[in-house]
């Protein structure tokens, strides 16, 4: 290898993390979980994940800030009020909403029938160790956020 090419050896060894190519059927998921991890941060070695939310109806996360991610949410199913610092966005199938890391933010779905997310981290950062802990919440701890302190 010629020591002398700083960039040829970037490329190569940046090329030995490149993403490759996956599909991940209906229904299907790169996880166990309740959550549906469609491309993980290690999928794209960290440069952003997504997520498939579904969510019974009067639940979702308290108010959280994230220090790393981006999240972009896209309602597939259900109506979701998102809130993104004082502003609470109503969005309904097809609709979505951003959150900038470092605002806070929260969502919570208030249709009367279970909705479902998707979520896209940019970064892929911490989304997903935040979605297993989401996992491990009650569903009484996912509709009362005083419930929730100290679990997410």
């Amino acid at each position: 290898m010629d020591s002398e090419r700083p960039d040829l050896l970037v490329m190569l060894e940046s090329s030995l993390h490149m993403a490759i190519p996956l599909t991940v059927p209906r229904g299907g998921s790169r996880s166990t979980g309740r959550i549906a991890v469609k491309v993980s941060g290690k999928d794209t070695s960290g440069a952003f994940a997504v997520l498939e939310v579904p969510t019974p109806p009067d639940a979702g996360p308290s108010l959280h800030i994230h220090r790393i991610e981006n999240e972009c949410f896209y309602v597939l199913e259900g109506e979701y009020d998102i809130k993104v610092a004082d502003q609470i966005y109503h969005v309904e199938p097809g609709g979505s909403a951003f959150g900038p890391r470092l605002i806070p933010h929260t969502w919570h779905c208030v249709s009367e029938t279970a909705g479902r997310l998707l979520v896209v981290s940019q970064p892929a950062g911490y989304l997903e160790n935040f979605a297993e802990d989401l996992e491990r919440l009650t569903p009484a701890q996912l509709r009362d956020p005083d419930r929730r302190k100290g679990s997410v």
